[in-house]
């Protein structure tokens, strides 16, 4: 009797000692560098051990995209990044998020990897090597040269994706486990990446009428006026009255009035091409535009 009371005594106070010692797990944000520190405990050595999260969205970055005709009715999509200063991490993966599928994807330079990934419907470069000791583009650095693939279908609004390494650092055991570990894999989740709204093929249905397409063009301009991809007023106007236009004739079924009035439009983003619109709403007007007065034309 006497053993078995001894036993559960020293048991209670196993047991206490090690509710206490889980007591002084925490996870700590380090905001200069980005990264979170987790301090947790292990029952490899009963000790508490220091890992690092590293978190994948403390970036802050400049994309510009492109996209111009190429043969045979494709669009050549071209995209140029900028890790500016005032990120805490390094750029790791870039990603374009698509409605269709993607040809002849291409990397910036020979330390990135890129390719058209079906199943998360996205062309996704990775930085696999560097000749620094940073695997990723540092903080105030450009990448060199352009991310770029080739899609038969027509710009519109897309995501961009953009993450530096992310995950838990390595340790002696399977890690932090219990509260701590939900703690730490809510972390990982809520900050994956960056999400960046630019231009990207989307796909559009063989049978669409040009009634919705002129209201998907609508809503483009809005979003160009809205952002600074049409950094004029005046412009914004213009473009506004001349859409309003062709939509009041194409209402009246007054074909030919709706394609000269549409030319006019296509005319003026073209002649604000470099100056009041940037190759995104140059881009994203232009070429709707233009598929619009060839459905008109057919």
């Amino acid at each position: 009797m006497r053993t078995l009371i001894l036993s559960l005594i020293i048991t209670l106070f196993i047991v206490n000692n090690i509710k206490a010692q889980k007591a002084g797990e925490q996870i700590t944000y380090l905001s200069t560098q980005g990264i979170y520190q987790v301090r947790y405990w292990s029952t490899i050595d009963s000790t508490f051990h220091t890992v690092t999260l590293f978190p994948g969205n403390k970036l802050d970055l400049n994309v510009k995209a492109k996209v111009h005709s190429g043969d045979k009715d494709n669009y050549i999509y071209k995209y140029s990044i900028t890790n500016n200063k005032n990120s805490l991490r390094e750029l790791y993966t870039f990603s374009i998020q698509l409605e269709s599928h993607a040809l002849n994807v291409q990397s910036p330079n020979k330390e990135w990897e890129g390719n058209y990934i079906r199943w998360i419907n996205a062309v996704r470069w990775v930085q696999i090597h560097s000749k620094s000791d940073t695997l990723g583009t540092l903080p105030g650095k450009k990448v060199r040269g352009t991310f770029s693939f080739v899609s038969k279908d027509i710009p519109g609004l897309v995501y961009a994706k953009a993450s530096s390494y992310w995950g838990l650092g390595n340790t002696i055991d399977d890690g932090p486990s219990g509260e701590i570990r939900s703690e730490v894999d809510s972390l990982l989740e809520a900050n994956k990446n960056i999400n960046i709204k630019t231009i990207g093929a989307i796909k559009l249905p063989d049978t669409i009428s040009p009634t919705a397409l002129l209201d998907s063009l609508n809503s483009y301009l809005s979003f160009s006026c809205d952002t600074t991809w049409i950094d004029n007023k005046g412009i914004c106007q213009s473009l506004q009255a001349k859409l309003k236009n062709v939509q009041k004739q194409l209402g009246k079924g007054k074909t030919k009035v709706v394609i000269t009035s549409l030319q006019a439009f296509i005319n003026e983003v073209e002649a604000q091409k470099g100056k009041h619109l940037t190759s995104e709403g140059y881009g994203l007007l232009y070429y709707n535009g233009e598929y619009l007065l060839k459905k008109l034309r057919e």
